[in-house]
């Protein structure tokens, strides 16, 4: 486990999916002096914004908005954002990769924007086991089965996982 917040060297241009999971003690990333990501609010980003690479599970906010210049999350990139009770993607995000929003356990209702044309396998991993918790498409049911990795929803609990379909 790595405590507090993580400074990454200038010479690191490309980053791992998954690269700090399982280290949910992470309060935010310091990129200063390395031109090739940022950090806002928690999330780490290329520094053109259009992919977010990863989240610091402990970072002190609740919520948190998305630029709208986001295309892509990657894999793992929320994973143990136990912290986290409100996200807001953008509308032109168009893909959300394996497990990106795994054990999200405080996020109630999360709109998954209709400009989405794939989700990973197990993207929401262990939501309802915490409580309810509620997964909005902005697509229809027949578009993701047709789009969407067949084992996106894998990992959640039906019970109290509420997944609707709008489109």
């Amino acid at each position: 486990k790595i405590p507090g917040p993580i400074n990454l060297l200038a010479e690191i241009q490309t980053l791992g999916a998954g690269l700090f999971v399982n280290n949910v003690s992470i309060t935010n990333f310091d990129f200063t002096g390395n031109p090739n990501f940022v950090s806002e609010n928690g999330a780490v980003m290329d520094s053109n914004k259009t992919t977010v690479y990863a989240y610091a599970p402990a970072y002190s906010g609740t919520s948190l908005t998305l630029p709208s210049t986001v295309q892509v999350i990657n894999d793992y990139a929320f994973t143990d954002a136990k912290k986290l009770t409100e996200l807001t993607l953008p509308n032109g995000l168009t893909t959300i990769k394996s497990y990106a929003f795994s054990n999200m356990i405080k996020v109630s209702n999360l709109v998954i924007p209709s400009t989405v044309t794939y989700v990973g396998e197990g993207a929401f991993t262990n939501w309802g086991f915490s409580g309810a918790q509620t997964i909005t498409f902005s697509c229809t049911l027949d578009y993701a089965l047709m789009h969407f990795d067949q084992y996106y929803l894998t990992g959640i609990k039906a019970a109290s996982t509420t997944v609707k379909y709008n489109g």
